[in-house]
């Protein structure tokens, strides 16, 4: 397997470098395979929806088309794939970014009954417990 960091997946979806994205699809469609995959972890996956959110002003559609997409890629192993689905579900139906998805589905796998939380956005998740109030 090959990690993929998310430069290297932001240069293939983007392709506002020509030369890193002919580098990162050479990579991602020629050396990577069902049977030498790509190895994509959670933390390159909220960085992905961060930049492409931040730095190319992506909507969230395109966001969980993207996030879909690589679920689907036989060539690409995501790292806790049925959190990831979960989280990208969430983020789906929620108000709540990405990351608070993935943050409360890890704990919610982990046990944790709650996650808490100031981000009034999150409130939308069955599993958030908002600690709501006026910032001192």
């Amino acid at each position: 397997m090959i990690g993929i960091d998310t430069n290297v997946l932001v240069r293939y979806i983007v392709r506002d470098d020509e030369n890193q994205f002919e580098r990162a699809r050479t990579l991602l469609e020629n050396e990577c395979s069902e049977s030498h995959p790509a190895y994509i972890n959670i933390v390159v996956l909220c960085e992905l929806v961060w930049v492409l959110t931040a730095s190319y002003r992506a909507d969230k559609e395109a966001i969980i088309q993207v996030l879909e997409q690589l679920l689907m890629t036989r060539q690409v192993v995501i790292q806790h794939r049925e959190t990831v689905t979960a989280a990208v579900d969430a983020f789906r139906s929620s108000r709540a970014g990405f990351a608070d998805c993935i943050i409360a589905q890890l704990n919610k796998n982990a046990g944790c009954s709650k996650t808490a939380t100031f981000d009034r956005r999150s409130r939308d998740l069955a599993t958030t417990l908002l600690l709501a109030g006026k910032r001192p």
